[in-house]
């Protein structure tokens, strides 16, 4: 079956990463993460958006913002894989569980 990503588009997914300290700017600290698809560069990578990211610091108007929505992009480079639950709705991901999904790299 082949997916179309423009269908899971404001989708949660689960996505393996690699690499991920090159990242590290972005606020991703983890190789597994669920995100919201937002958006993609078929040539380029996908645009996300994730509650648990703690991305770089933002002001507005001198002002810290403790906590903000980051749509982050991620260059297909760092992406092993991606997962979508088709028709679930509202779906809550255990990511420790989650995380035992697939293959696992070597370290």
């Amino acid at each position: 079956m082949e997916i179309n990503l423009d269908k899971l588009l404001n989708e949660k997914i689960f996505v393996a990463l690699r690499d991920i300290k090159t990242l590290a700017t972005t606020g991703i600290e983890h190789e597994e993460n669920v995100f919201i698809l937002r958006g993609h560069e078929s040539r380029h990578g996908i645009w996300v958006e994730a509650d648990n990211i703690n991305a770089c610091p933002v002001c507005i108007d001198g002002k810290k913002i403790e906590e903000c929505k980051a749509v982050i992009f991620i260059p297909w480079y760092h992406i092993v894989s991606m997962v979508h639950f088709p028709g679930a709705k509202n779906i809550e991901i255990d990511l420790p569980k989650a995380r035992k999904i697939g293959f696992r790299q070597k370290k």
